[in-house]
């Protein structure tokens, strides 16, 4: 049994953009979280480092809740192909 190929369009889906910003987002996290640490050793101020600590676990969870986004609705996208793919050839075997 051959495996069938699908050529899939992601133009206007939105799914390579919330890739971007969710990498985006999460480098964002990363260089507030350096910053706040800096901060911290410099003003000796120790709320700082719960900023930080704030910072990167926010960005570990936005990133991968966009990703589940983006994949959720990679899955999707695929999905439709199929059933329009599936759906085409029936109409086209009760045509013959």
């Amino acid at each position: 049994m051959e495996k069938e190929t699908f050529i899939i369009n992601y133009k206007g889906s939105g799914i390579k953009t919330t890739r971007m910003i969710a990498d985006i987002q999460f480098l964002a996290s990363i260089l507030s979280t350096i910053v706040l640490v800096i901060v911290s050793v410099v003003s000796e101020t120790p709320l700082f480092l719960l900023y930080a600590l704030i910072s990167l676990l926010s960005g570990y969870l936005i990133l991968g809740v966009l990703r589940a986004l983006a994949t959720i609705a990679e899955n999707s996208l695929v999905q439709r192909i199929k059933t329009i793919k599936e759906l085409r050839n029936d109409f086209y075997i009760e045509e013959k």
